[in-house]
Formats: C-alpha cells, structure tokens, sequence
C-alpha cells in the first residue's frame, strides 16, 4: 500500500449522488456560496458525503483557485438553466473508496452528538463549515484504505 500525504485541511462535503458523479467526472467542485469557498484552499483535502446514501466518499485534493461561472454543470442545474455552484475549482483524487457513515460515528470526534450525527453533515460544507480535526481525517482515510484493497 502506497504511503499517502494527508493534506493539512480536510474538509466534508455534502452532495447528493448526481452531483458526485459529475465532480468525479470532470475534476471539479462547485460551491453555492464564495464564503465558503473561499475556506477552501489549494492543497486542501475534500472528503464528500454523498446524501440519502449515508456514506463517505474518496479523498480529493483541490488542485486550483476558485472561478466562478454561469454555465450549468450538475443535474440540478441543468434542469433549471441556471448555475447554482457558481464557484468552481479542479480536484483530483488521492483516494477512491467508500465508507458508511454508521460505522465511524463513534470514532469521530467532531460527532459530538452521535445519535443525531446526520446534523453534522448538513448544508455544502459539512462540520459546521470547518475542517474536520486532523484525527478524524486519519480514521476515515484508514477505513477506507482497507476497504480499498477488497
């Protein structure tokens, strides 16, 4: 297994599945607000969470600046002609694996109310729009290196 480098700032992102798609797809991610994007840096690590199915996806790295554009990308968007994630930036992928939520809630210490955990993962950028702790990142990049190898 191939040592990796976590990023120092490792942020969760909530998207539903569509939407994944077409970040994996293209290399890119979208944010509605430049509030929020502007949190995010190059180097940064993006770690999404992929809504209704409850699961953490893949570890990404953010390659650029953030741009904003009008034209319409992720499925939402296009079925109402307009842009919503105006801010834009490429990311490429350290990590593609996939974990359930449920399995890690108890070892992840940004949860601090584990059996409302969902509240957590709630708007674009998730944990309250902070990175998780550096511990929590390590965890879930563990558990998805060993599903990773199946």
């Amino acid at each position: 297994m191939m040592s990796l480098r976590i990023p120092d700032k490792v942020w969760i992102i909530s998207v539903t599945k569509d939407n994944y798609d077409v970040c994996v797809k293209k290399g890119i991610i979208g944010m509605r607000f430049g509030g929020l994007a502007r949190k995010v840096n190059v180097g940064d690590g993006i770690i999404f969470y992929i809504k209704g199915e409850m699961e953490l996806r893949d570890l990404w790295r953010v390659r650029s600046e953030w741009v904003v554009q009008d034209e319409p990308l992720w499925p939402d968007e296009v079925m109402l002609r307009t842009a919503i994630y105006k801010y834009r930036a490429e990311i490429e992928p350290l990590i593609r694996s996939a974990v359930k939520v449920e399995e890690l809630v108890n070892e992840l210490s940004f949860i601090k109310l584990k059996n409302k955990w969902s509240i957590y993962f709630a708007g674009g950028l998730a944990n309250l729009g902070k990175p998780i702790p550096r511990s929590d990142a390590e965890v879930i990049i563990s558990r998805m290196r060993m599903s990773e190898m199946v």
